[in-house]
Parts: C-alpha cells; structure tokens; sequence
C-alpha cells in the first residue's frame, strides 16, 4: 500500500514537472502571424515585440519556400523539439538554412524521430551587417575538447569563419586533427598538408565541428552560420589578409589590442571603401574582412610572424599572461567584436595616451 501511495506520488510530481516544462500551446499561432502581417521584421529578423524566447530556432538545409508549404526537419532537430523544448502542434517556430534566410513556421507534427513544420510566410533573406571576423587559428593539433569548444564560443562571439592554420609548429600530428576534406562519395585524408593544398571545392569539414556551429548560431539567433573554411597554409593566409580592412596578429609583448585598434580606426580602416573598391552607403564595416591571426601551441616561428607582418598585419598584445591558443584566439576575436560594434554605433572618443 505505502508503496503504491508513493508510486502515485512520483507519478504526479512527473507530470507536474513536465506541466511546466511544457511551452506554452501555440493556438493563437494564427492570430501571431495575422497581427504581425504587416509588420516589418527588424535588422535581426525578427519582429517588433517578439519574444525571441517564444521562438525556438530551428536548423534545416531546405527551406519552405512559401506559405503554407512544409517541410521535415532532421532527426537531431525533431528530437530537439520533441524531448528538450516538448513543442506540440500549433507552437511557432523559426526555420534557418545558415545562409542568411530565415522563416517563420509552425509545428504540424513531432515525435522523437521525425518532425514536420509547416511556414506561415515566405522565406525573407537577412544580409550580413558588420564585418567578416576571419578567425585565422593554429588549432589542428589541439587535444581533447578545445577543438569543439573553440568552434562553438567563436560562432557565439560573431565570427564569420574559422581558418586552421598550417605553420612550422602545427604540421605534426595534423593528420589527427578534426578538420578534414572529401569529396562527395569518397572519403578524405592526407593530413592537414593535404588539406591544406586541396582546393575549397573539395572540402567538407567535420560532421562534428558543423553540428557544434549550426547548435551555436540557433542559441545566438545568428541567421548565417559559422564557415569552416579548409586548413590553409600560413603563406596563403597572409595573401589573403594583406587584402583585408584590418589584420591583426597576437604576439606577445605587443602593443595592446585596443591600443592598436585606434590607431587603425585613425588612419582610416572602416572608411567606408569595401575590399572590392566599391564604397559603402550606410555601415562602413558592412561587408570587410578583418583577418584575426593566432599560432599554435609555441606560437608562430619568427619568420612566420615577419610574413605576417610583410602582409600588412598589426602585432596585437592580450595581456601579461601566456594563453592557450583557443584562449588567445577567443581572447582576440571578443575585444575586436566589441570594437567594430562600438565603432559601427558612433564610436566612443580615442583612448588617452599611455603615461611616459
């Protein structure tokens, strides 16, 4: 008998506790999309008084490409919606592609293995606002986790892409790393060297790192997802920075970051020409590489870091203490984030100088 009453008792604590788990039954999803019709969606996608926490955000390749279309999301997906947020029928959602569309849509059905969502408007396309953060990293021979955990804050922080670097001191071992390339129907290999000489069109990086990236930019409400570019040699990646706004290397005992920031911001990085020549109308970020260069574990070699230099990239200090290589390169990418969007909003007046 004590048994059985203590049987109920859990039961109903149960039920109790998925009560108010639950998300709240979208019935009036239709009276959303109906007082929100002629509303427009802001520079984030999203509408004025939304509740972007009333608005899960989904990941899919494919897209409803109009109203009252539907289409199935995948198995991690469905199972995110069915166990973790327990949508149900009728509940809003937001469907991404990574690419900068977004849709709003509607939970027709879900079970742990399949879901389907139905859009109540046609996809709209998002433009890119700011600069292109290029997080150029020596991080193919980084141990356990820190791979997975670098990707993951960089899409938090706004990068726009993470390049693995090939240098002196991050070859060996590279073969173990968690990028890869292959082409479709056939497997990859050859190491990071391999990797690194393998044009773009045959890369795919690692299911694991863009399953961590797509997860990072649906928390962030981020409509283009982190781009994992190849492994790239560090000659090829100073060519491609020497054509960028800004670039900006760590190197210990340099002048700090913010410090070197304004005195690129006055002699004129973010003008307002782009990389192409053409001249920005309205942000003059909108569109510019900034190239965020950190070595491997024992860093750069010196002549690595007189390429670098050579390219018209900046020696930026991150403090009086010896950082990990994700630790530097998240390090760096957070204060040159934080700079442009102060810079993009007015900007606040130049630093003092340093005291003699």
């Amino acid at each position: 008998m004590l048994l059985s009453t203590r049987s109920r008792c859990i039961n109903r604590l149960w039920r109790s506790r998925a009560t108010l788990l639950r998300r709240p039954r979208a019935t009036h999803c239709r009276a959303l999309q109906s007082s929100t019709a002629a509303a427009a969606p802001g520079e984030d996608g999203r509408y004025a008084g939304a509740d972007a926490a009333a608005l899960p955000r989904f990941f899919s390749f494919e897209l409803p490409q109009a109203a009252g279309r539907s289409v199935q999301l995948g198995a991690d997906e469905a199972r995110h919606a069915y166990r973790a947020l327990r949508l149900q029928p009728g509940d809003p959602l937001e469907l991404c592609d990574g690419r900068g569309h977004l849709v709003r849509c509607e939970l027709v059905q879900a079970d742990k293995g399949s879901a389907t969502v139905c859009a109540v408007e046609a996809p709209r396309e998002l433009p890119w606002r700011g600069p292109r953060l290029v997080l150029a990293v020596g991080c193919l021979t980084l141990a356990g986790g820190r791979t997975d955990w670098l990707v993951e804050k960089a899409t938090e922080l706004g990068a726009h892409s993470l390049v693995p670097l090939v240098t002196e001191r991050s070859n060996a071992g590279a073969g173990r790393s968690k990028f890869r390339t292959g082409k479709v129907g056939g497997g990859g290999g050859g190491g990071a060297a391999a990797e690194a000489a393998a044009g773009e069109e045959d890369y795919r990086p690692a299911g694991r790192l863009a399953r961590l990236a797509a997860a990072a930019m649906k928390q962030t409400q981020r409509a283009h997802g982190l781009e994992l570019r190849p492994p790239t040699a560090l000659r090829d990646a100073a060519a491609e920075a020497r054509g960028a706004a800004l670039a900006l290397v760590a190197a210990g005992g340099a002048p700090p970051a913010l410090r070197q920031l304004e005195e690129a911001r006055r002699r004129g990085a973010g003008s307002g020409v782009g990389d192409d020549g053409s001249q920005a109308d309205t942000d003059p970020w909108d569109g510019r590489q900034i190239w965020l260069l950190v070595g491997p574990e024992g860093d750069f070699s010196p002549s690595e870091v007189t390429t670098l230099l050579d390219a018209g990239a900046l020696p930026v200090g991150l403090g009086p203490h010896r950082l990990r290589t994700e630790t530097a390169a998240l390090s760096l990418l957070a204060v040159a984030a934080a700079f442009v969007d102060d810079a993009r909003q007015g900007g606040a007046p130049p630093l003092p100088a340093p005291p003699e």
